[in-house]
Parts: structure tokens; sequence; C-alpha cells
């Protein structure tokens, strides 16, 4: 029986993935070296909400407004999970203190690429936002 493979993201996140083959893992070491942020030569930092139109049926993003105008998503580059913890978070460690957020680095069909991010909360009273992060400048 193979072990448990433990391996540490850069967010920080612990990710636990059982039985993986050798395959698996080579798929998984193939998709770090295509990492679109080491393509970026520098980002912007915007932080701001913005209003997302989704796929029906899914949560992946189509469309988004941002300052009044509106952007379409030709391609999404890259997608990923994240629910690890705040890096101001106490030693302590809850998993209340966790924020769950699904972020995307999008093309727009200005050629421009963005990380967005879907902030799902903590509880379900909690409100559920998207935030435009930053902008990529690309090579």
């Amino acid at each position: 029986m193979k072990r448990a493979i433990k391996k540490e993201t850069k967010a920080g996140n612990r990710d636990f993935r059982s039985f993986l083959g050798d395959e698996a893992m080579r798929k998984e070491v193939n998709i770090r070296k295509e990492n679109p942020f080491q393509l970026a030569e520098e980002s912007r930092f915007y932080g701001e909400r913005i209003e997302v139109e989704t796929v029906k049926q899914s949560f992946h993003p189509s469309a988004f407004v941002w300052r009044g105008q509106r952007y379409v998503i030709n391609k999404i580059i890259h997608s990923w999970p994240n629910s690890g913890y705040a890096k101001s978070t106490p030693n302590k460690r809850n998993w209340r203190l966790r924020h769950h957020r699904n972020y995307f680095v999008v093309r727009t069909d200005g050629g421009r690429v963005f990380k967005i991010y879907h902030d799902r909360g903590v509880k379900k009273e909690s409100p559920r936002v998207w935030i435009l992060n930053e902008e990529l400048f690309m090579s």
C-alpha cells in the first residue's frame, strides 16, 4: 500500500494527496513548471471588488465588470483552490480562521491578464465576493 504524499504549495497550504502514482507526480511537476506567474514580468495590485458573470451550473468566470468596463474572459490560464491561513493568523490555528478562495488567472478579449478570486467566506452567511487581485504583465 502506498503512503500518502504530503506536499507544500507556494501559497503555504498543505495538500494531502493519497495514492499518487509516478505518472501523476510527473504531471504535477509539469503543471508547476508551466506556472503563469513565472512568465509575468511584473504585476499591479488592485484588490478591488468586481461583478462576475459565471458559466451556468459552474462557478468559472466568463466575464467581469471592473470600474464600469466589461471584460470578456477568453481563457482561464490557471486556477486553484486556496483554503490556507492568512499571514497574520495567530500561532494557534483553527479551521474557522482559514480563508476559502478559488483563484483564476484569466486572459480577456483585449489580451490583458488578470488574477481574480472568488472569496467563499467562512460561514454560510458570509458574503460571497469576487475580487480582482492583480493585473499580470506577461512577457
